[in-house]
Protein backbone atom coordinates (compact mmCIF):
# COMPACT_ATOMS: atom_id res chain seq x y z
CA UNK A 1 0.00 0.00 0.00
CA UNK A 2 1.45 3.04 -1.34
CA UNK A 3 1.17 5.95 1.57
CA UNK A 4 -0.77 9.09 0.40
CA UNK A 5 -0.81 12.18 2.75
CA UNK A 6 -1.50 14.83 0.05
CA UNK A 7 -4.64 15.62 1.84
CA UNK A 8 -2.79 16.44 5.42
CA UNK A 9 -0.58 18.22 3.15
CA UNK A 10 -2.66 20.29 1.15
CA UNK A 11 -4.72 21.09 4.87
CA UNK A 12 -1.42 20.94 6.85
CA UNK A 13 -3.37 19.08 9.49
CA UNK A 14 -2.03 15.14 10.49
CA UNK A 15 -3.27 12.11 12.25
CA UNK A 16 -0.33 11.24 14.31
CA UNK A 17 0.91 8.12 16.52
CA UNK A 18 2.00 8.93 20.03
CA UNK A 19 3.40 6.14 22.06
CA UNK A 20 3.87 5.97 25.75
CA UNK A 21 5.09 3.40 27.79
CA UNK A 22 1.89 3.03 29.05
CA UNK A 23 -0.03 2.67 25.89
CA UNK A 24 -0.33 3.74 22.12
CA UNK A 25 -2.52 6.90 20.95
CA UNK A 26 -3.49 9.18 18.07
CA UNK A 27 -4.17 12.90 17.89
CA UNK A 28 -4.10 15.57 16.01
CA UNK A 29 -1.07 17.99 15.13
CA UNK A 30 -1.41 20.40 12.58
CA UNK A 31 -0.90 24.09 11.30
CA UNK A 32 -4.01 26.89 11.71
CA UNK A 33 -3.62 29.00 8.60
CA UNK A 34 -5.77 31.59 10.41
CA UNK A 35 -3.94 32.11 13.51
CA UNK A 36 -0.51 33.33 12.41
CA UNK A 37 0.26 29.68 10.92
CA UNK A 38 0.45 28.70 14.57
CA UNK A 39 1.33 24.88 15.16
CA UNK A 40 -1.63 23.45 17.31
CA UNK A 41 -2.60 19.74 18.80
CA UNK A 42 -5.75 18.80 19.10
CA UNK A 43 -6.97 19.97 22.90
CA UNK A 44 -10.04 19.26 25.34
CA UNK A 45 -9.62 21.59 27.89
CA UNK A 46 -6.00 22.00 28.61
CA UNK A 47 -5.01 18.53 28.08
CA UNK A 48 -3.60 16.83 24.94
CA UNK A 49 -7.05 14.80 23.16
CA UNK A 50 -5.99 11.71 22.35
CA UNK A 51 -7.45 7.86 20.72
CA UNK A 52 -7.40 4.88 21.62
CA UNK A 53 -8.80 3.38 18.43
CA UNK A 54 -7.62 4.31 14.72
CA UNK A 55 -10.96 3.14 13.22
CA UNK A 56 -13.66 5.34 15.52
CA UNK A 57 -11.07 8.26 14.54
CA UNK A 58 -13.19 10.18 11.76
CA UNK A 59 -16.40 10.11 13.78
CA UNK A 60 -15.35 11.49 16.44
CA UNK A 61 -12.97 14.48 15.26
CA UNK A 62 -16.12 14.94 13.00
CA UNK A 63 -18.00 15.70 16.32
CA UNK A 64 -15.80 17.42 18.46
CA UNK A 65 -14.65 21.08 19.56
CA UNK A 66 -10.80 21.75 18.57
CA UNK A 67 -8.42 24.27 18.89
CA UNK A 68 -7.89 25.39 15.07
CA UNK A 69 -9.45 28.65 13.98
CA UNK A 70 -9.31 27.36 9.87
CA UNK A 71 -12.40 25.50 10.39
CA UNK A 72 -13.06 24.77 6.80
CA UNK A 73 -9.82 23.06 6.55
CA UNK A 74 -10.07 21.07 9.58
CA UNK A 75 -13.38 19.58 8.37
CA UNK A 76 -12.39 19.07 4.32
CA UNK A 77 -9.07 17.55 5.93
CA UNK A 78 -11.51 15.10 8.29
CA UNK A 79 -13.53 14.24 4.73
CA UNK A 80 -11.13 14.00 2.30
CA UNK A 81 -8.17 12.43 4.26
CA UNK A 82 -8.53 8.38 4.65
CA UNK A 83 -7.49 8.81 8.42
CA UNK A 84 -6.69 4.78 8.60
CA UNK A 85 -2.36 5.59 9.04
CA UNK A 86 -0.73 7.73 10.86
CA UNK A 87 1.44 10.63 8.73
CA UNK A 88 3.90 9.95 11.71
CA UNK A 89 4.54 8.17 14.74
CA UNK A 90 6.08 10.06 17.94
CA UNK A 91 7.85 7.64 20.12
CA UNK A 92 7.52 9.98 23.33
CA UNK A 93 8.80 6.11 25.33
CA UNK A 94 12.35 7.38 24.34
CA UNK A 95 12.20 10.22 26.93
CA UNK A 96 11.04 7.36 29.58
CA UNK A 97 14.57 6.28 29.68
CA UNK A 98 16.72 8.95 27.97
CA UNK A 99 19.72 9.01 27.81
CA UNK A 100 22.51 11.01 26.02
CA UNK A 101 23.40 7.66 23.89
CA UNK A 102 20.53 8.53 22.00
CA UNK A 103 21.94 11.26 20.43
CA UNK A 104 24.98 9.51 18.66
CA UNK A 105 22.86 9.05 15.73
CA UNK A 106 20.96 11.60 14.02
CA UNK A 107 17.88 9.02 13.47
CA UNK A 108 17.96 8.79 17.44
CA UNK A 109 18.48 12.55 17.68
CA UNK A 110 15.46 13.51 14.74
CA UNK A 111 13.24 11.42 16.94
CA UNK A 112 14.14 13.02 20.59
CA UNK A 113 13.67 16.18 19.21
CA UNK A 114 10.73 15.37 17.81
CA UNK A 115 9.00 14.43 20.74
CA UNK A 116 10.36 17.69 22.36
CA UNK A 117 9.03 19.95 19.93
CA UNK A 118 5.57 18.05 20.16
CA UNK A 119 5.40 18.34 23.73
CA UNK A 120 7.14 21.91 23.37
CA UNK A 121 4.45 22.97 20.79
CA UNK A 122 1.76 21.65 23.64
CA UNK A 123 2.96 23.77 26.23
CA UNK A 124 3.10 26.96 24.37
CA UNK A 125 -0.69 26.25 22.79
CA UNK A 126 -2.32 25.52 26.25
CA UNK A 127 0.24 28.02 28.61
CA UNK A 128 1.14 25.24 30.59
CA UNK A 129 2.66 26.49 33.56
CA UNK A 130 4.10 22.96 34.67
CA UNK A 131 5.50 22.08 31.06
CA UNK A 132 6.71 25.75 29.92
CA UNK A 133 9.48 25.77 32.47
CA UNK A 134 11.05 23.09 31.26
CA UNK A 135 11.29 25.08 27.84
CA UNK A 136 13.81 27.61 29.86
CA UNK A 137 15.88 25.64 31.80
CA UNK A 138 19.35 25.59 30.59
CA UNK A 139 19.86 22.00 30.34
CA UNK A 140 17.20 21.92 27.83
CA UNK A 141 18.24 24.82 26.22
CA UNK A 142 21.59 23.29 25.84
CA UNK A 143 20.37 20.13 24.72
CA UNK A 144 17.87 21.35 22.09
CA UNK A 145 20.93 23.57 20.60
CA UNK A 146 23.35 20.36 20.38
CA UNK A 147 20.60 18.48 18.45
CA UNK A 148 19.93 21.40 15.88
CA UNK A 149 24.26 22.09 15.61
CA UNK A 150 25.33 18.19 15.96
CA UNK A 151 22.57 17.16 12.92
CA UNK A 152 20.96 19.60 11.67
CA UNK A 153 22.68 22.75 11.16
CA UNK A 154 26.63 23.46 10.26
CA UNK A 155 28.75 22.42 13.50
CA UNK A 156 30.06 24.89 15.83
CA UNK A 157 33.18 24.50 17.76
CA UNK A 158 33.03 23.77 21.39
CA UNK A 159 29.22 22.83 21.58
CA UNK A 160 26.99 24.24 24.66
CA UNK A 161 26.58 20.04 25.28
CA UNK A 162 29.88 19.64 26.91
CA UNK A 163 28.85 21.36 29.90
CA UNK A 164 26.15 19.55 30.50
CA UNK A 165 25.57 16.32 32.39
CA UNK A 166 24.00 13.07 31.31
CA UNK A 167 22.60 12.69 34.79
CA UNK A 168 20.99 15.87 34.66
CA UNK A 169 20.19 15.65 31.31
CA UNK A 170 18.15 12.57 31.84
CA UNK A 171 16.57 13.53 35.02
CA UNK A 172 15.21 16.31 33.33
CA UNK A 173 13.47 14.56 29.90
CA UNK A 174 11.84 12.12 32.25
CA UNK A 175 10.01 14.12 34.46
CA UNK A 176 9.24 15.84 31.07
CA UNK A 177 7.97 13.11 30.42
CA UNK A 178 5.78 12.33 33.56
CA UNK A 179 4.31 15.46 33.20
CA UNK A 180 3.60 15.77 29.85
CA UNK A 181 1.84 12.24 29.97
CA UNK A 182 -0.38 13.61 33.26
CA UNK A 183 -1.79 16.55 30.36
CA UNK A 184 -3.28 13.44 28.22
CA UNK A 185 -7.16 12.79 27.76
CA UNK A 186 -7.46 8.90 26.36
CA UNK A 187 -10.87 8.61 25.16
Amino acid sequence: MIEDFSVSEKYRKYLIGLQFNEVNVYTVWGTDMLDEEEDKLLIKGNKLLCFKQLNEIRQKLSNIEHPFLDVENFEKWVVEEELDQCYNTIELKLLSDFNLELLNDKFSALEVLGCLNLIQDFSIQTKDRLLLPFFDDPVMVGLKDFMYNDHFWKKKEGTVMESITDEATAHLIKRLYDVFYTQIIVV
